[in-house]
């Protein structure tokens, strides 16, 4: 079965003076925005985008709990609901103002806000495409419309969801290993990296854009080549088994991940083999309190005690370059005799 990364969610920080109890009165404020280009003569409704934040469940906003390990993480879910429309040229034809259900679109997106060490996050289900308008209508950010009330957000160069390419060598050489981690302090919690299937880079020049994909990437000779040769990696694609869950995603360098939700599934025994998407907020909250905080720390801490240096990147990086040598010479019959006349 092919990898189906049909699902991309991304990590935004509010501003730093946002509690989950403001943002609840924040989220039930009036956000519709009227259409410029019609007058009072069209009704209200039919002149106004309807732009307003939902519980994801129930009639009312609420700040929940979830344990997981040994973190306790507060969390409001919702969902913000949206309307985008047909400019004026196209919405009027010949004088005539077009329906509304052929002018004006609903869209919605699924938000998580979680507390994280004194700041607030949230985590969006959200095509790329749509970030810009969801930050203008629903978060406050437009130029336009703008709701001071919801200060400054923070959409990238998140200092505690930044991967460099270090970072996916280290995670690249755990491959087939159980990491421990300890996210934020707490007692230790169990990854294991069964398989990196997608390694995607860009050589010293960034003048070439190296991609692979497939079940056991770093058996093939694209990827071991680019990897030996050094050239950095700006994304992976990694096959996660955490302690009730089981992960398929592509992880780009700012944390957004891209799943696989029809493979990504939950494996205990409560909610055996449902779906990731069926319990977004479980989901977010792993991923985005556990699972990066985690290997990050362990990687700090491997480079700080020497574990992982820069001598020992470059033996794994010898060790991936003497691979591809390998395949190369029994595919081509190269005997130790040439490589000994090339090398002399």
């Amino acid at each position: 079965m092919a990898d189906n990364y049909d699902t991309r969610l991304v990590i935004w920080a509010m501003d730093s003076d946002l509690s989950l109890a403001r943002i609840i009165e924040l989220m039930q404020l009036d956000y519709n925005i009227p259409i410029e280009y019609l007058g009072r003569e069209v009704k209200e409704y039919d002149r106004t985008l309807q732009i307003e934040w939902h519980p994801a469940s129930g009639n009312k906003f609420k700040i929940e709990k979830l344990i997981i390990g040994e973190q306790e993480i507060s969390f409001i879910s919702a969902i913000g609901k949206y309307e985008d429309m047909l400019g004026q040229a196209r919405a009027i034809i010949n004088g005539t103002l077009l329906p509304r259900e052929y002018r004006v679109f609903n869209k919605t997106v699924d938000v998580l806000f979680f507390e994280q060490s004194g700041r607030v996050y949230c985590v969006l289900e959200v095509n790329p495409s749509q970030e810009g308008r969801i930050k203008s209508v629903l978060f406050g950010q437009g130029y336009k419309h703008r709701r001071e009330e919801w200060g400054k957000l923070q959409s990238k160069d998140l200092p505690q969801y930044q991967l460099d390419s270090r970072f996916f060598y280290w995670l690249f050489s755990k491959r087939g290993q159980k990491i421990n981690i300890k996210p934020n302090g707490t007692a230790p919690y169990s990854i294991n990296l069964i398989d990196v299937h997608a390694v995607s880079q860009l050589s010293e020049r960034q003048a070439h854009d190296n991609r692979s994909e497939g079940a056991g990437v770093l058996g093939s000779i694209s990827a071991l080549s680019g990897l030996g040769s050094n050239q950095s990696v700006y994304e992976g694609g990694f096959h996660f088994l955490l302690p009730d869950l089981q992960l398929l995603t592509r992880i780009a360098s700012n944390c957004t991940c891209f799943l696989d939700s029809s493979r990504s599934i939950f494996t205990g025994e409560e909610d055996s083999s449902k779906s990731i998407m069926d319990d977004f907020p479980k989901t977010a909250i792993i991923i985005y309190t556990v699972l990066f905080p985690g290997l990050l720390a362990r990687y700090h801490a491997e480079v700080q005690t020497g574990n992982w240096s820069a001598s020992r990147e470059e033996e794994q990086r010898k060790a991936w370059a003497l691979q591809v040598i390998k395949e190369l010479a029994e595919d081509n019959k190269i005997s130790l005799v040439d490589l000994e006349t090339i090398l002399s």
